[in-house]
């Protein structure tokens, strides 16, 4: 307020304003690393929510170690961060009425069970191996367990069996820990249908694909059109867009290089980008991110594929306007510079020329460029100027230089 008497007079005059903006300044302060890390409250509540949740699960299991019969409710707690839910966050059930969980949770369960299995699998096939037996029986009841669990598991790939493992030699409780898992097994084949297993979960295969490309392809229409929208915006009110910014392709997606940037901008501001190079995700917002992910979960339908669309149009609508100003301000940052470093240059050309004798006969004016002769000069002159561009670079200062030399 030192530079603005103004200013300092009239917070002397009033005290309670004064303490007012102070103490705004003061929180604004405190508030400012927070929103370098969390863009606004809904991320704040999800970050905080996440973290009681961790913290609740894993108190939950450390507790059943001393209370095992507690195990089945901190597991039941760990099932429902993979329940499926709908728009309302509500769980989606089946026709019984029990809840439904995502093709993440029953892939856990099957590595667990899997994973178990082939440790059991591996010490029996050791045993044999090596003979660690002390009666012929104790020999046979480990290579009928060893078949039995061989069965179960090529049952569960699907490639199914034609004969059963004879289970008699097995203990009582051995023979009823896997008669348990032929009954689970033929119950799940049953549920299934005339179809087998693995041909059902190509089938879900391709519908979740065949769904996913209908969501992106609305999702990209959505944003082409915005983006398009939003150019003829800036044309409407006498704003220059250079060819460039429309014609540069980026030869990895096909879509203009100006796109591609705002898009990419919008992907690391909400749910990430994830980089082709190295696989990993680049910015993002884990409120975002989680969102979506749980859209994305729910079984295909019309209503998942309509609210997944809806989720990503409002995320257009807050996020492309700031994200588009930016990128359109760089790229007539950079025409305006590129002009007057051009203009720079043709005042120096024309000097030159005053100071050359013409021929006898020369025209007094010269001949107009044709866009393709302005095309191949530009390609001449960046090539000279320019020599270690990659394409994507090379194209877009092509196409700037010829709007130069049309203009010029």
């Amino acid at each position: 307020m030192a530079k603005s008497p103004e200013l300092q007079a009239a917070m002397d005059a009033s005290p309670e304003i004064k303490n007012a903006l102070f103490a705004m300044a003061r929180t604004n302060a405190k508030a400012a690393p927070i929103l370098e890390v969390f863009p606004n409250v809904e991320s704040a509540k999800y970050a905080a929510d996440a973290a009681n949740t961790v913290v609740t699960l894993r108190t939950g299991f450390l507790e059943a170690v001393d209370n095992p019969e507690q195990f089945p409710d901190a597991f039941e707690q760990f099932a429902e961060q993979f329940a499926i839910t709908d728009k309302d966050g509500k769980p989606v059930v089946d026709a019984e009425g029990n809840p439904t969980y995502g093709e993440d949770f029953h892939m856990l369960g099957d590595f667990i069970v899997d994973s178990f299995h082939d440790t059991e699998i591996e010490g029996l096939e050791a045993q044999l191996q090596a003979g660690q037996f002390r009666t012929e029986d104790e020999r046979e009841q480990a290579d009928m367990a060893l078949q039995a669990l061989k069965f179960i598991k090529d049952w569960k790939k699907g490639q199914g069996v034609e004969e059963k493992p004879d289970l008699s030699s097995l203990s009582p409780e051995a023979r009823a820990y896997y008669e348990q898992k032929d009954r689970e097994l033929a119950e799940r084949e049953a549920a299934l249908g005339d179809k087998t297993k693995t041909q059902t979960a190509e089938q879900r295969k391709q519908e979740r694909a065949n769904y996913e490309t209908a969501v992106q392809g609305k999702v990209g229409h959505s944003v082409g059109s915005r983006i398009q929208a939003m150019l003829t915006e800036k044309e409407k009110v006498g704003a220059f867009i250079p060819s460039y910014v429309l014609e540069a392709k980026d030869p990895g997606t096909g879509i203009s290089v100006f796109t591609k940037t705002v898009l990419d901008q919008f992907e690391e501001a909400t749910y990430g980008r994830v980089d082709r190079a190295t696989g990993k995700v680049i910015g993002g917002v884990a409120y975002i991110r989680d969102q979506a992910k749980m859209l994305a979960r729910r079984p295909p339908s019309p209503e998942a594929e309509a609210a997944r669309v809806d989720f990503y149009n409002k995320l257009i609508d807050e996020h492309f306007p700031t994200i588009f100003d930016k990128e359109f301000r760089k790229v007539q940052s950079k025409e305006i510079a590129d002009r007057q470093r051009n203009q720079g240059r043709s005042e120096i050309r024309e000097k030159l020329a005053e100071r050359e004798p013409k021929a006898a006969g020369s025209a007094g004016s010269p001949k107009s460029l044709t866009p393709q002769d302005a095309m191949k000069q530009a390609e001449e002159w960046v090539d000279a100027n320019f020599p270690d561009l990659d394409r994507r670079e090379r194209l877009a200062k092509t196409l700037m230089r010829k709007d130069e030399m049309l203009r010029s």
